[in-house]
Parts: C-alpha cells; sequence; structure tokens
C-alpha cells in the first residue's frame, strides 16, 4: 500500500522484519495488527528530493489497541540542502620567484554540500610587500592594488558551483625585489557556516639564498 503525507510517500510492507530493507521499523505485529507474535508490519518511507531548499516534515499516527500506548507518533523530518565551501590549499606559497619573472600557483574551491554554492566576490589585502600579487577568476585579472582593502570586489553575477563540484582561482606573483611578500584573499560565498574563507598568500620568504655547483673542482693530474 502507498500513500503520501505532504509531499512524502509512504510504502507499507507485510512480511518478515529481518528481511526488509528500510529506514524506520514501528512496533511488531501478527496478521491482525496486534501486539506480540512472530510476524511484523513493517512501514518503510521514501523521500524524494524536491528542486529546492525546504524544511519538510511529516507524521505517521498509528492507532492501536495496546493499553499503554494506544495511538504512537512517528515523526519524518528533512533538512533543506545547504551548501558547503572547501578551499584547498588553505596556503599558498610561491617559495623562489626572480625578479622579473612571473609565476601562478591555483586555489582550488568546492561544494561538498547539497545545494548551489554563490561565491559573491572576494578581498586581497597585502600584509607586507604583497603589491606584486594578481588574482585570476573567471577570466578577469585582479591587481591586489586595485582592490580597495575595506570593501574588496563583488561580482556582477555570483560564481555558481553546483553540488559536489568545483572552480577555481588562479594567484599570480610578479615580484620586483628580492624581498619577502605576503597578502591574506578572503573568498566569500552562501555557505552560511563560512561565508568568509581565508587564504594566506606568501612569497619568497627564504630569498636570498645562494646554490653553488659544483661544490667540489676537480681538475685532475697536469704535469709540468
Amino acid at each position: 500500500m502507498r500513500f503520501r503525507v505532504f509531499g512524502t510517500e509512504v510504502v507499507v510492507e507485510q512480511g518478515e522484519l529481518a528481511a526488509q530493507q528500510v529506514d524506520a521499523i514501528v512496533t511488531p505485529a501478527n496478521n491482525y495488527l496486534w501486539m506480540g507474535g512472530p510476524e511484523a508490519l513493517a512501514i518503510k518511507v521514501t523521500f524524494y528530493r524536491h528542486n529546492d531548499e525546504e524544511n519538510r516534515s511529516a507524521t505517521i499516527q498509528i492507532e492501536t489497541n495496546a493499553s499503554n500506548s494506544p495511538s504512537v507518533p512517528v515523526k519524518f523530518t528533512t533538512a533543506q540542502g545547504k551548501p558547503k565551501i572547501q578551499v584547498t590549499p588553505d596556503w599558498v606559497t610561491f617559495l623562489q620567484v626572480g625578479m622579473g619573472e612571473s609565476k601562478e600557483e591555483k586555489i582550488n574551491i568546492l561544494n561538498t554540500g547539497a545545494s548551489d554554492l554563490e561565491i559573491t566576490g572576494f578581498s586581497f589585502v597585502s600584509v607586507s610587500g604583497g603589491e606584486y600579487y594578481t588574482l585570476l577568476a573567471q577570466g578577469t585579472e585582479y591587481h591586489i592594488s586595485d582592490v580597495d582593502p575595506d570593501e574588496g570586489v563583488t561580482f556582477d553575477d555570483s560564481i555558481i558551483v553546483g553540488p559536489q563540484a568545483g572552480t577555481f582561482f588562479k594567484v599570480r606573483f610578479e615580484p620586483e625585489d628580492d624581498k619577502p611578500a605576503e597578502a591574506r584573499l578572503i573568498i566569500y560565498s552562501s555557505d552560511e557556516s563560512n561565508s568568509a574563507t581565508e587564504v594566506k598568500v606568501t612569497g619568497n620568504e627564504s630569498v636570498p639564498c645562494i646554490a653553488v655547483n659544483p661544490e667540489k673542482v676537480n681538475f685532475g693530474g697536469k704535469k709540468i
């Protein structure tokens, strides 16, 4: 038997309890729905996800002739699907980039939630010597000096990332000196639990450095 309760389909099956693959089992009963006996009435509830983010709930009221609990309510709820952002790495580091050189690193943005994630904008702030960084997002370049440190950048059209999908940004480093450079990138999204995700960006923290190769020079023997 099948019926629907507030948009949720309820399937009622009768048979051996151990043989049923169900999400909820309600009070064992015999063929007459009386308490006791080896047989059981199993109720299986199947939920079909709608194309929205609404919370839903339903209650099945089971009426019996039991003196202790003649009426047993069984409640069902489903939480709305929500987006969940995951950004990797959370620390982008450029080890050694020479003056006049250019190097790019990728920042992966994943949506591990159950509904669309909206990336609404970002802020990109120099901490020390970070004026040589550029963010590349959706085909547009944002040099850090052009990003307002207080207001950041709000996209005209949010970047939509579907459930279990991803996108990426890139950071470009083009130093004009050999000093360490640090910046802070904050990505704003519709993830209510993590609406501002921070990524640390550093470059040339271990410079200047020297490498000599080979360490030993052998001219061999020479007759004089």
